[in-house]
């Protein structure tokens, strides 16, 4: 996938893989999870406005945010895909990056709806 696309299939995390990493209290990876997806929500707001605006250096501090976040929760194929925004943001050169932030931004819903299917939300 060197070319920058995240690929047609998620490879999500189970919840029995987060119950193995965060103990097996379901409360609390509720609220883990709600926590993500609360403060990914205005980081990929400000990501899509960094992107828009040509600003290489905000889109590499905000797409590292999100990586950290991504990386700390175990989902690694999201992980990835903002190191490559943040990559491209280093770089100074963000051809493609707003092809790949629609990407990320589908990646993020597809990925909060799953949880809620799994959690019963």
């Amino acid at each position: 996938m060197g070319d920058g696309q995240i690929g047609p299939t998620l490879d999500l995390i189970s919840l029995d893989d987060m119950m193995e990493r965060f103990g097996d209290d379901r409360a609390f990876i509720d609220e883990l999870l709600e926590s993500y997806f609360q403060e990914a929500a205005p980081n990929m707001e400000s990501l899509a406005e960094a992107v828009a605006a040509g600003d290489a250096e905000r889109v590499t501090y905000v797409a590292h945010a999100l990586k950290g976040m991504s990386g700390n929760m175990g989902f690694g194929q999201v992980q990835d895909a903002f190191y490559r925004m943040e990559t491209m943001g280093k770089s100074g050169k963000l051809d493609g990056a707003a092809t790949l932030l629609a990407e990320l931004q589908d990646l993020q819903r597809r990925l909060e709806a799953d949880y809620r299917k799994i959690l019963g939300r």
